[in-house]
């Protein structure tokens, strides 16, 4: 751990000297050289309870830039939030095909209604303004909206030879990124990897090609720790995969693995989500992550704030259903929506939630269960109030429904009836949040693809 300490981002290894000065200077306050004196010494009545607060707080941060090679995130700087409402029109006989929002900004693609999908003109995509974005091929048979980095994309599949050109939307496209690619790595509309004839290459944040300079055979997956990446890939002439760093040196220490499907940085170290014989959460030597081995069929898997979770799939004559696990923690055995390839185990606030993209179940702090009622990963603000966005049924809609603690227990209970929803749409496709008391939603309303923003003061 020392060693990683050593090889921090510029500005990481700034803060962590900064924070390692004023623990030394709290120590000195009061007597001690070092916190592992003060952890020791007998008697530590004489320091306030405000300065050991404040000692551990500072200690636990130490501890986060060590083992993350990141920023806490509540020292990360936040990107603004655009906090302004637009309205796009769907195209005459179009329907919403997907929509990409980036920081408040988002992008819609439109599908025409004509049964023959490889027809040129099929697909549409516009940018909340109202601009059309004019592909850079003839023949679209399908688009698909990314990002990489800060940077917006459309990749354009074209008609004839399925093949992909990539088109970056606020600058020129870079020239190695230009061109005619045969695949794309998109994972959580992340554009992470490409291939053209010569091989596939893992990208960093910036779209620049990482490992050795001629590519891969296939590049699986890419994870980003700090300022690091590492990746699963074959390469060429190789028929097993093997985890490298982004300079191209392997990382495991295998005879590799038939697929790699999740890399993840835990308690200071990479571990794998790999298939090989069977599916399992291995360590870079190949053997299971202490507590893994008998967790029987595992789907997938998510570090959130250095737990391990986890999901299993149990299959005998009566049963084919997901579950959620954690090694740190006791996770109440109930069925959760999830699928190998869109399913999602992630972060809201402080509670954790498992969507399939189509319906989330949250798991809240406090150990009560929201089964099935949102269709988005809810909000969660500093005033105990929450945001869901859920199904009626009856109307055919989706519904904001903006709750405070009470009105959260009876949504948790199956009972939303008695909640006046704040909007409703057709479908609402993105929701997020602005400020400590504004959000905004995506949706369809009237033949038109409309941003709202909400302010919870005046609700």
């Amino acid at each position: 751990m020392a060693q990683r300490a050593l090889d921090l981002p510029p500005h990481v290894e700034a803060r962590k000297q900064t924070l390692v000065e004023e623990v030394l200077t709290l120590c000195k306050k009061h007597g001690f050289s070092h916190p592992k004196d003060l952890a020791t010494s007998p008697d530590t009545s004489h320091i306030p309870l405000f300065d050991l607060q404040l000692l551990a707080d500072l200690m636990s941060k130490l501890e986060y830039i060590v083992k993350h090679r990141e920023l806490p995130p509540e020292e990360e700087p936040r990107e603004l939030v655009d906090d302004r409402e637009y309205t796009l029109e769907i195209p005459e006989r179009h329907m919403v095909h997907e929509v990409f929002e980036k920081n408040g900004r988002f992008l819609c693609a439109f599908r025409s209604f004509r049964r023959n999908t490889d027809a040129p003109g099929n697909y549409k995509v516009f940018r909340d303004s109202g601009e059309k974005i004019m592909p850079l091929c003839k023949k679209v048979f399908e688009s698909f909206l990314c990002a990489c980095g800060k940077d917006t994309i459309v990749a354009w599949q074209q008609g004839d030879e399925r093949a992909f050109v990539l088109q970056y939307i606020d600058r020129e496209t870079p020239a190695h990124l230009q061109g005619e690619k045969d695949k794309l790595l998109i994972d959580g509309g992340k554009l992470l990897a490409v291939k053209d004839e010569d091989g596939d290459y893992p990208l960093n944040k910036r779209g620049e090609f990482i490992g050795i300079p001629g590519g891969y055979k296939n590049v699986d997956t890419v994870l980003q720790v700090g300022e690091k990446y590492f990746f699963a890939a074959q390469e060429k002439g190789e028929s097993r995969t093997h985890v490298y760093d982004e300079q191209g040196n392997k990382v495991d220490e295998t005879g590799g693995m038939e697929w790699i499907k999740q890399l993840a940085w835990y308690k200071g170290r990479l571990i794998m989500f790999a298939v090989n014989v069977v599916t399992g959460i291995l360590e870079m030597d190949g053997t299971p992550v202490a507590g893994t081995e008998e967790r029987g069929n595992l789907q997938g898997m998510s570090v959130i704030d250095d737990q391990l979770f986890f999901v299993t799939r149990r299959i005998n004559p009566s049963e084919n259903d997901h579950y959620l696990g954690c090694l740190e923690k006791e996770i109440p055995q109930i069925q959760v929506p999830f699928s190998s390839d869109r399913g999602v185990i992630a972060k809201t606030g402080g509670d954790v939630y498992v969507t399939d993209g189509n319906t989330v179940t949250v798991f809240y702090e406090d150990g009560e269960i929201m089964e099935g009622m949102d269709t988005l990963s809810p909000l969660h603000f500093d005033d105990d109030t929450s945001v869901h966005i859920s199904r009626d049924v009856l109307r055919n809609k989706d519904i904001i429904l903006v709750c405070d603690e009470q009105e959260r227990f009876a949504l948790r209970q199956g009972k939303k009836a008695g909640i006046l929803p704040t909007w409703s749409a057709k479908k609402i496709h993105a929701l997020g949040q602005i400020d400590d008391h504004r959000f905004f939603v995506i949706g369809e309303e009237n033949g038109k693809v409309v941003k709202r923003v909400f302010d919870l003061h005046k609700l």
